[in-house]
């Protein structure tokens, strides 16, 4: 996985990877129109709303919440799921790949009133450049690379010279890159989503709009690494935390109603143009216990009713005495 993309007309910046959040809580009592249970966990269908708002909108504050994190506690780089609980919050947990690319199994707890979410593969491209121009020496496909990453073997044509300040330039890009996903695969509780009829290549989401998003020093995306900085190309010089837009994402996304209390697991995962993914969570949902406050509302109004219960006799009799003697 690339730390960084730069490229295009003022090159944008490129991220790829799979990552995790959360949405208002909405219980669900019956499965919504659309949406298909698999192994006792129901799947929304790719058009459902949760809180109100599409899973692409739900993409993009996806996107926001991981890049917000330092690398040390980002979901992204735990090998373990010990960070997976950092920073949710709201009705939907959000789930995340790895950083870099590669097979990960994590073992978390999740409130048994969220929805979880989770890109299969997914795509954000922004206006942070390093060249615009693939002849330019300073233009990243010329630049060195680390070892640990790799190059892709092609950028598509609406990659090159896009106008980075444009979201629709932006979303070409993006949407080339998505179009190149060869391979989606999903499981839940060991059933194949799509031997149960689902056509994952159908769950793909899209930024309704153009967003920001902001990063601190230590982020998990490389934004502080010197070849981004003190590259002469770059024209967004970077004061952290740096807030960075416009950015519009693509990908292919899953949304789960709250899971049943219990042990559940789940595999997911695909490769696309520049990335791979197989990620496993193995996943402990747990009731969420009533509020104090309603239990103690419960309680007080027991014991009005009882009190009150008492002094009816008591009233009806000082009544009656009032009546004897007029």
């Amino acid at each position: 996985m690339f730390k960084k993309l730069g490229f295009s007309a003022t090159a944008a910046t490129l991220i790829s990877f799979g990552i995790t959040q959360a949405v208002q809580a909405v219980s669900v009592a019956n499965t919504s129109p659309g949406s298909t249970v698999v192994g006792g966990v129901e799947v929304l269908a790719p058009d459902a709303l949760v809180a109100g708002k599409t899973q692409g909108k739900w993409g993009d504050l996806w996107w926001q919440y991981i890049l917000s994190i330092p690398k040390d506690d980002n979901p992204a780089s735990d090998i373990t799921g010990e960070k997976a609980s950092i920073g949710q919050s709201g009705p939907v947990f959000f789930l995340a790949g790895l950083i870099p690319n590669g097979p990960v199994e994590r073992t978390i707890t999740v409130p048994a009133d969220k929805y979880i979410f989770f890109p299969l593969i997914n795509q954000a491209v922004d206006n942070t450049s390093i060249a615009n121009d693939p002849n330019d020496p300073n233009f990243f496909g010329n630049l060195p690379v680390d070892s640990d990453d790799s190059m892709p073997p092609v950028f598509p044509d609406d990659c090159f010279f896009i106008n980075p300040n444009n979201p629709p330039s932006l979303r070409s890009c993006t949407a080339s890159i998505i179009d190149g996903t060869s391979d989606l695969f999903a499981t839940i509780n060991g059933l194949d989503l799509e031997a149960e009829g689902i056509n994952l290549f159908e769950y793909r989401q899209q930024s309704p709009e153009a967003y920001s998003y902001t990063v601190p020093i230590d982020n998990v995306v490389g934004f502080a690494d010197p070849l981004f900085l003190n590259n002469p190309g770059q024209s967004n010089k970077l004061q952290f935390p740096a807030t960075i837009g416009p950015t519009v994402s693509d990908g292919f996304w899953l949304m789960l109603a709250p899971l049943p209390p219990g042990k559940h697991t789940l595999n997911f995962g695909g490769t696309g143009l520049f990335t791979a993914q197989n990620v496993t969570y193995n996943i402990t949902s747990v009731s969420v216990p009533e509020p104090a406050s309603t239990l103690s509302l419960l309680a007080f109004g027991f014991l009005g009713a009882s009190s009150l219960l008492k002094r009816l006799p008591e009233q009806q009799k000082s009544t009656s005495s009032a009546t004897s003697d007029v």
